[in-house]
């Protein structure tokens, strides 16, 4: 009878420090049911055995207090979450903290719990330019030159939302000069002026001669394409960095064109996607004291979102 009562005592407790541990992640935005974030981040918990503890999912919505409601709930278990279109900027207004790149970005696209008192605090955090950056700061390395990010120049394409990350994270970078091309001079401008860029209406060999970077924040569906001589061959045998942040379909007509020119070494859309979930996975995962995140797991399950023949590089 003893023994009984040990064993349903232990099985209550363990029921109820599970349930305390409990954490729930969603993606918010629409449309977002093609999504790979829940196989990345749930691909992550089940590589630190935090599955199925902590889980993550779609939360398909436009309505910014459909994630206040998670967040204002009593004894809730909302851990955290992704924030997309068109979201990232309505959910500023409700959060505790802002951290100092969502500030400059002018967006989140990450909520962190922190549980310093008997309710959760909310802090927002900004993601997207660390997507930029790493897989950027990486093809950089592989290049044979001595030149210093201050002598690089950047070209951010596109004055939307993720504009202002990747400018932001161009900064970050340290190049010496950032231009903002969009066909709409004012909104090029309006970028421009947080970044202290140049802005451009039309990208020709007089207007801009040469980049060592480009990334590329619009839709695959515009059709964009670089200029050809902005990727063509050069005689020193260097080549131009090329990130599209679009990831459907897996190569854009604009990387298609900058692969097959031959001067560019290309990004894509996915690779800018786990990287800026690793480093979501990080910020989630500090409040609960798991310090390891197994970023190859997260990496392979965005991957398998990608047939083989439609990925140009493995990174």
């Amino acid at each position: 009878m003893f023994l009984f009562l040990t064993c349903f005592v232990f099985a209550c407790l363990f029921s109820l420090l599970c349930s305390l541990l409990e954490r729930e992640f969603f993606l918010f935005g629409s449309p977002i049911q093609r999504s790979p974030s829940p196989a990345m981040h749930n691909a992550g918990f089940k590589s630190l055995a935090l599955a199925p503890l902590f889980t993550y999912g779609l939360h398909d919505t436009t309505d910014v207090l459909d994630i206040v409601k998670r967040m204002q709930a009593p004894d809730t278990r909302f851990g955290g979450g992704s924030v997309t279109i068109p979201l990232k900027v309505d959910v500023m207004a409700h959060l505790d903290e802002l951290s100092p790149a969502a500030q400059a970005i002018g967006a989140v696209n990450t909520i962190m719990r922190e549980d310093r008192s008997s309710s959760p605090r909310w802090k927002g955090d900004n993601t997207d330019w660390l997507g930029i950056l790493r897989p950027i700061s990486k093809r950089l390395a592989t290049l044979n030159t001595d030149k210093p990010a201050s002598e690089l120049t950047a070209l951010v394409v596109g004055a939307g939302g993720t504009s202002m990350a990747a400018s932001y994270a161009m900064r970050q970078l340290g190049v010496g000069q950032l231009f903002i091309f969009n066909r709409t001079l004012e909104k090029a401008q309006a970028v421009a002026s947080r970044f202290h860029a140049q802005a451009l209406a039309e990208l020709t060999a007089e207007t801009l001669a040469r980049v060592d970077v480009v990334v590329s924040t619009i839709p695959a569906q515009a059709g964009f394409q670089l200029p050809d001589h902005l990727v063509a061959p050069r005689a020193d045998g260097s080549k131009v960095v090329v990130l599209d942040a679009a990831y459907m379909p897996p190569i854009t007509p604009m990387l298609a064109h900058a692969h097959a020119s031959g001067g560019a070494l290309c990004i894509q859309g996915y690779e800018m996607l786990y990287e800026q979930g690793i480093e979501q996975f990080y910020r989630w995962h500090k409040a609960t004291q798991v310090w390891a995140v197994d970023e190859e797991a997260i990496k392979e399950a965005c991957r398998q979102h990608v047939p083989v023949e439609q990925r140009l590089t493995q990174a």
